[in-house]
């Protein structure tokens, strides 16, 4: 019997040592998954401030353009120059507040394109 006991004995620490074995793979696991965890989240978190900065800079050109929109001449005049050549103007705009509303620039447009056809008759 003692040959039995001896096995099972053999048998008891071969299970402790894959039981220790398998406890530290799992233990590795975990710790690789919660370190992909973190990085997909730092990258989540980098695609968010890359989005929001891309959407301010675009929302500052679209306010750049509409300043732009609500100071144009209700005349045909000298052809706009250069975005460069403009850009003193934007900031003085920018300076002293002006702003329009969008709604009221695109009427704008609208009349100004409209001027050369219409005829003003006058009114009795």
């Amino acid at each position: 019997m003692t040959g039995l006991q001896q096995l099972i004995e053999e048998m008891r620490v071969r299970l402790a040592e894959s039981s220790t074995n398998e406890t530290a793979l799992v233990r590795s696991l975990a710790d690789a998954l919660e370190r992909a965890d973190e990085k997909l989240l730092r990258d989540v978190r980098n695609v968010t401030i890359d989005h929001e900065t891309r959407r301010a800079a675009i929302l500052g050109e679209m306010q750049n353009l509409a300043v732009r929109l609500c100071s144009l001449p209700l005349h045909p005049g000298p052809q706009i120059g250069t975005i460069e050549q403009q850009q003193p103007a934007i900031d003085a705009a920018h300076a002293v507040g002006v702003t329009g509303d969008w709604r009221h620039a695109a009427k704008t447009i609208q009349e100004a394109l409209e001027y050369p056809y219409t005829t003003h008759l006058p009114t009795h």
